[in-house]
């Protein structure tokens, strides 16, 4: 004997298979959806859950790559650099003694108390301590500008004078210097002092990093600029992703958890509760794929205290398709 119901289930599966949504929408607006009336007892038993929908405004994105840079040829000037300027200190010292002692033997020699080739010697010996101090200096300034010009010169200025326990996170992996190449194509983007990184294309949790200065090279890529990252997840060697606004004005719109987003037959549907047991199904044809979930524009929510489904939408989907399927008796 067949049944009522299983005569309901065959129907709804073949219109699960063959029938797209669009068809039981509003064929003048496909958007507005049908509405789905659904008793609270049922909603708790389906485990159904909604969040408000809150108006935000977004920059499209453009996703560009880095890489965290290996510190070795960093280091290795900075410890040249210190190592001069160490010499250079103790020679400007000794420069200041040694003139003294100049000056004392020039006043002992004008009343014959020492002899000229002493007062020549040490003479002699400042005037060679002068030229290693003017050597010096001549090498820290060509040390610094090729510093500058492989680096920067924000990156450089930092670097180089930065204080002992900096440097102990840096060597230690708990701050890295990231470097991000953003393509001639993607220049029109915009940023402040600080940009959003991410371990994958994929991941959703951003990791806030400062900037530090562009480099003076163009990278295969295009122009390259070097952050300042605090986060011991970032290892040298790996690369990260980056997501830069593009310029111009926000749009207005939501966002919205990728659970809130039913798909059928390639195109994408939420569902909007209107009322404490009211529930309307809206298409999404102008969204948008970001880390924070999907974006959709304003002009897709008819009221700003609407509440979005962000679990139990296919119940909901079920639930229109019943409505659709024609009451009979059961056959005896």
């Amino acid at each position: 004997m067949i049944t009522r119901n299983a005569v309901i289930n065959c129907f709804y599966l073949l219109t699960l298979l063959v029938l797209p949504l669009s068809s039981f929408a509003d064929d003048d607006n496909e958007q507005a959806g049908l509405w789905v009336v659904l008793d609270e007892e049922a909603q708790l038993r389906a485990d159904i859950r909604t969040q408000p929908l809150k108006p935000d405004q977004y920059h499209s994105e453009v996703q560009v790559y880095g890489s965290v840079i290996e510190l070795q040829d960093l280091l290795a000037a900075r410890h040249q650099y210190q190592r001069l300027g160490t010499q250079l200190s103790y020679h400007q010292q000794h420069q200041g003694q040694l003139a003294s002692a100049v000056l004392r033997l020039t006043d002992l020699y004008r009343q014959n108390a020492t002899s000229k080739r002493k007062l020549q010697d040490q003479q002699f010996a400042l005037y060679q301590l002068n030229a290693e101090t003017a050597d010096l200096k001549l090498s820290i300034q060509q040390l610094k500008q090729q510093f500058i010009a492989d680096w920067g010169k924000e990156l450089a200025e930092w670097f180089l004078s930065i204080k002992a326990d900096e440097l102990t996170q840096l060597v230690s992996g708990q701050w890295q210097i990231i470097a991000v190449d953003i393509p001639a194509k993607d220049q029109s983007t915009t940023f402040q002092n600080t940009i959003s990184l991410f371990l994958s294309s994929k991941a959703t949790n951003p990791y806030s990093v400062a900037l530090l200065g562009r480099s003076p090279k163009q990278s295969q890529s295009g122009a390259r600029y070097f952050f300042l990252g605090k986060n011991p997840q970032f290892r040298a060697g790996m690369r990260v992703v980056a997501r830069l606004s593009e310029s111009g004005a926000a749009r207005k719109g939501y966002f919205i958890p990728e659970t809130a987003v039913l798909w059928h037959l390639g195109k994408a549907y939420s569902y909007l509760k209107t009322a404490p047991e009211q529930f309307q199904r809206i298409a999404l044809k102008q969204f948008q794929s970001t880390h924070r979930g999907y974006f959709i524009e304003q002009s897709v929510i008819d009221e700003d205290d609407d509440e979005i489904v962000v679990q139990g939408a296919q119940l909901l989907l079920s639930e229109e398709f019943k409505a659709h399927i024609p009451e009979e008796d059961d056959d005896d």
